[in-house]
């Protein structure tokens, strides 16, 4: 037994021999020593793998990098606060957690070198830190699968720099005075939650190379307070009721605050992004059918929404106002649908459109911006309709360098240049039905530009109404015939092909000569096309419906602004109601209110509208006669316009889906009364109407004029 017991000391005695004599990067006379609960051996290595900084427990490190260094793979390094700021730069090259004791109290300050932190290795989690003095990162992240949470990260040149990085999770940070907070470059798949970025000036808070775009930026992120989002390679998502409107104006991110790349079928809805130092919202990629839809993008540097690379998406029913460069911008957007928005008072162009085709633009109100209404380069095969473009800096309409666009039932008017420009080799165009008036300069102004089509357009009360230096068609053949010109001034005896026939026609007996070649269009007409229309409403302002009445539009308005569509009325009114069953939403408009506060800027001729009159009035309203008209129906009601200029039996007209409907009664409760037998009522033009769809799913509705 005395040999057994000898033999075991003479072993301890040999590994303690073995264990002293290993070299270590500590210095014990530096160290604060204290009892600890848990057992230590002479290294300063826990029995539980956690190796101690600072604090003062017998032989822990004096410095982060000295533990590192000692650890191995699985290991986790606590850092005392006692002994902050550590002045040093630590580079963690094992797969370790390393932990700071208090967030704010324990700092690593990296005294102006290089990096503070440096991760060069797979499965690091960072924790607990204030880390800062970093002349180029705070934290530089070069492995996979790091867990950085819950730092203090400022005054660094770049707060958390990812290159070459994958499938991170970065939560909980607090970073400010950095002068980018983040930069991602050549990493993917990372997932950001509740980072909290402050910056000012030139400082920018998230920055992504155009390689680094797949991460997974939630709300919960913010730069200044604002929520930034990036959603990427995601299908099928809302984005909804985001408020990012920047205190003043930073850049938050190198893109947008809302950021939209490599998705199908997102829809961005009730958003509002102000103030950024790029664009409002950004989407691009290969993006697929996806919405922007009754959202507000203002006070932008860039603008206040960019679609580049995306297809099949529709941008509807939003307001862009006030961005210091465009409303809306498409590069490379093909397939996609710009319908129904106000787009105002940005500094250069209301939309525009740079190597973009298949688009559709329709029913915008593009006004009061600092250049053109709509201008588009190099875009092909686009059809421009249905917008009221008016009071432009620049021209209504600018093409440059587009071929086969249709340009159809545009009003277009009081710009302070030309209403429609077509240049540089824009070919094969057709322009039919657009109402031209009140430009400063040309109603159109055609330059090196050859084969298009212009009839039944009007043109009139423009400081001159024409200019073609081309060789383009200005009429249809006989009898559709031309143009209406303001200022011409031939007469209408005769009729027929060549006018030699006896009897008017409508049709001007003589060509009108356009100025800039030998272009001439054949057949002018005597009067604007009669596609144009005058829709004139009596509106009173009845006791027993405290004053509301429920109207439509049974036109195309020249302008399609609530405000300007009522201005013939302005002063006998004080608010507008719509009922939008898409969104479940109703919208108002009251006017000589803040344009921002007003969420109903648009009124077609789907619509119905309660406006509430506090004075007699008629309304006169011109626009172009609609050959059809569809609505669509969403299950349940839907308030709607009748626009026809025919009264027609409900039954006759109606969808069968349509089970009941309610017209205006100002003697009923709510001033609306519920009809169930569809035979009996009589849709009336002017009216407005709620209807019932009883199908489980949206239902199209076409009204013949």
């Amino acid at each position: 037994m005395r040999k057994k017991i000898v033999l075991i000391v003479v072993v301890l005695l040999a590994v303690s021999t073995i264990v002293s004599g290993l070299s270590y990067q500590w210095d014990g006379e530096d160290s604060k020593n204290e009892t600890n609960d848990t057992i230590l051996s002479d290294s300063g290595i826990m029995a539980d793998n956690t190796l101690y900084v600072g604090g003062t427990g017998n032989n822990n490190f004096t410095k982060i990098q000295y533990a590192i260094d000692n650890a191995t793979d699985g290991d986790t390094v606590f850092v005392y606060n006692d002994s902050s700021p550590y002045e040093e730069n630590v580079i963690v090259n094992k797969s370790i957690t390393l932990t700071g004791e208090d967030k704010d109290t324990t700092v690593i300050n990296g005294t102006g070198s290089g990096n503070t932190v440096t991760v060069e290795v797979n499965y690091v989690e960072v924790q607990g830190f204030s880390i800062t003095y970093g002349d180029s990162a705070g934290i530089y992240v070069g492995g996979n699968d790091a867990n950085i949470t819950n730092n203090n990260i400022y005054s660094n040149s770049e707060g958390i720099d990812f290159s070459g990085s994958d499938s991170n999770i970065i939560s909980d940070n607090d970073l400010w005075d950095n002068d980018w907070g983040v930069d991602i470059y050549r990493s993917s798949y990372n997932v950001f939650r509740n980072n909290s970025v402050e910056v000012k000036d030139s400082e920018v808070g998230f920055y992504f190379a155009s390689d680094s775009l797949v991460n997974d930026i939630d709300t919960s992120n913010t730069v200044n307070g604002v929520s930034v989002l990036l959603v990427a390679g995601k299908d099928n998502v809302t984005v909804e009721d985001v408020n990012a409107v920047l205190p003043e104006k930073v850049k938050a991110t190198n893109y947008g605050l809302i950021n939209i790349y490599n998705c199908d079928n997102v829809t961005v809805t009730n958003a509002t992004t102000a103030n950024h130092e790029y664009h409002g919202i950004y989407i691009q990629g290969d993006n697929t059918n996806g919405s922007v839809e009754n959202s507000t993008s203002y006070n932008n540097s860039y603008a206040g929404i960019r679609l580049e690379g995306a297809t099949d998406t529709e941008v509807s029913n939003n307001t862009f106002y006030g961005n210091y460069y465009r409303g809306i911008r498409l590069n490379d957007a093909d397939q996609n649908h710009i319908s129904n928005n106000l787009v105002y008072n940005n500094a250069i162009d209301g939309i525009y459109i740079y190597q973009s085709s298949n688009t559709t633009i329709s029913s915008n109100v593009l006004k009061e911006n600092g250049d053109d209404g709509l201008s588009s380069y190099d875009s092909d095969d686009n059809i421009i309709e249905n917008n009221t473009i008016s009071s432009n800096d620049g021209n209504g309409i600018d093409l440059d360098s587009n071929n086969g666009n249709s340009i159809y039932y545009n009003t277009i008017s009081s710009n302070n240049l030309d209403g429609i420009v077509l240049r540089g080799s824009s070919n094969y165009n057709t322009l039919k039905n657009n109402t031209v008036h009140s430009n400063d300069e040309y109603g159109i102004y055609i330059d090196s530009s050859d084969n298009n089509t212009i009839y039944h357009n009007n043109f009139f009360d423009n400081t001159y109404n024409g200019y073609d230096n081309g060789v383009n068609t200005w009429n249809a053949s006989y009898p559709e015939g031309g143009n209406y010109w303001g200022d011409y001034n031939g007469s209408d005896n005769y009729s027929g092909p060549n006018q030699d026939q006896s009897g008017s026609d409508g049709i001007g007996d003589t060509p009108y000569d356009i100025p800039g070649d030998s272009n001439q269009d054949e057949y002018p007409l005597m009067e604007p096309t009669d596609d144009i229309v005058r829709f004139e409403l009596e509106l009173d302002s009845p006791e027993e419906s405290d004053g509301w009445q429920f109207i439509s539009l049974p036109l195309i308005p020249y302008d399609k602004s609530v405000e300007e569509a009522l201005k013939d009325i302005d002063g006998s009114y004080d608010k507008v109601m719509y009922y939008d069953a898409s969104q479940d939403d109703w919208q108002t408009f009251v006017p000589d209110r803040d344009e921002h506060y007003n969420d109903l800027g648009t009124w077609n001729r789907e619509m119905g509208l309660w406006i509430h009159m506090t004075t007699n009035d008629t309304l006169v309203i011109d626009g172009d006669k609609p050959v059809s008209t569809d609505i669509t129906l969403q299950p349940g009601w839907n308030m709607v316009g009748y626009p026809s200029g025919t009264n027609r039996i409900a039954s006759d007209v109606l969808p069968s889906e349509v089970s009941k409907i309610a017209v205006f009664n100002k003697y009923a409760p709510y001033n609306i009364e519920y009809i169930y037998d569809l035979s009996t009522e009589v849709l009336v033009t002017g009216r407005g109407y709620w209807v019932y769809n009883s199908a489980d799913q949206e239902v199209q509705w076409t009204v013949d004029y």
